[in-house]
């Protein structure tokens, strides 16, 4: 079951995976394709320059993300992700602003209308989303008030990317949030399907494919 997706174990308990109703456990997700999330977050920093104000979801790739900005910093990183905060509080010159909300212990994140307000009144540089699924050239999540975040972070930011690792290409979520054409560029890990890329390319989205790492370094 777990190997058909319809179960997760982490740490001797089992509980559903994602799926089209609901989303995996954010300490579940941290644990899910690392060197996908380390190439993207690899590609996500060359956009980056030192000085800008990007803006990360709940998404755990943001923590992936986070410890590229690093290297560039000082960056102001802005989030409702509790393990995102923790990650750039570790950088002394990673300026962190929370926006505030209403915990959510699955996400380990804060969501709802506070969220939401925080995020409205600020003009910030890049966003940097993901999706628990792509369908017809648009990105989908599970959850209402994640979306309604996700939406409000859009909203805010001058540059729009999207991660998108190889295995969202094969799941549906219940909620739409932003078409593929609204990202500045959507950057996918290296283990994605030719196939895929063709489909996403169809869809209109301007694709960046993260390079792997080299090892021979």
């Amino acid at each position: 079951l777990e190997e058909a997706g319809l179960l997760q174990r982490h740490r001797g308990q089992v509980s559903a995976a994602a799926g089209g109703l609901q989303e995996a456990s954010a300490s579940f997700r941290i644990e899910q394709e690392p060197e996908s999330k380390e190439a993207m977050a690899r590609a996500v920093a060359e956009f980056i320059p030192s000085g800008s104000s990007v803006v990360l979801d709940d998404s755990t790739s943001g923590i992936y993300v986070v410890r590229e900005l690093a290297k560039s910093a000082p960056i102001t990183v802005i989030t409702n992700s509790l393990l995102v905060a923790r990650e750039a509080a570790q950088t002394q010159d990673l300026h962190l602003f929370l926006t505030g909300g209403s915990y959510e212990g699955w996400a380990d994140a804060v969501l709802g209308p506070t969220a939401i307000s925080t995020l409205t009144s600020l003009d910030i540089d890049f966003c940097v989303l993901s999706a628990s699924g792509i369908s017809d050239g648009r990105c989908f999540h599970p959850y209402e008030a994640v979306v309604a975040v996700k939406q409000a972070m859009l909203r805010s930011a001058r540059t729009k990317m999207l991660l998108l690792d190889h295995t969202k290409l094969q799941r549906r979520a219940l909620h739409a949030f932003a078409d593929l054409r609204e990202f500045d560029h959507v950057i996918v890990d290296p283990g994605i399907d030719p196939v895929d890329l063709r489909q996403l390319d169809e869809w209109g989205a301007r694709v960046a494919v993260a390079p792997p790492q080299d090892r021979t370094r």
